[in-house]
């Protein structure tokens, strides 16, 4: 499977990083000095300038997106994106409408999100979110 990534900055700048592989994806993820991401975050809010979430994305093959935004709070802001499939009259698949999961997870399990978002365990991660304690489910 076909993965791309990239990281936001908290000044809406990003930087897409082309390829990459699942063993390396939790690595940069780990590695990533998101302290200094957030208190750059943080001096700009305090500046009175416009901010964005600084994060990681992962984008596949199949365009699922998976974007984390690690926080302060030492959770993380996960965001799956994909597009639904469902069946007409139970036999023929079609790709329906675009929909968006959002949850929070502690910075040491959002690990495990890269790892189920590059193993394509899309049914894992749907439960994941559901389970989440903030969720909330966008039809476009």
């Amino acid at each position: 499977m076909t993965i791309t990534y990239w990281i936001q900055h908290a000044d809406f700048e990003s930087e897409d990083l082309g390829l990459i592989g699942r063993a390396d994806a939790q690595a940069v993820f780990k590695k990533h000095n998101w302290k200094s991401e957030l208190k750059r975050r943080q001096e700009r809010e305090d500046a009175g300038m416009e901010v964005c979430d600084p994060g990681i994305g992962f984008v596949s093959n199949d365009k699922r997106i998976l974007h984390l935004c690690p926080r302060a709070s030492g959770r993380v802001l996960c965001h799956y994106h994909f597009d639904s499939t469902w069946r007409f009259l139970w036999l023929v698949p079609l790709r329906g409408q675009k929909q968006e999961l959002w949850f929070e997870t502690r910075l040491d399990d959002a690990v495990e999100v890269v790892s189920r978002f590059f193993s394509n365990d899309h049914k894992w991660l749907k439960q994941r979110a559901r389970a989440g304690s903030k969720v909330f489910e966008v039809e476009a």
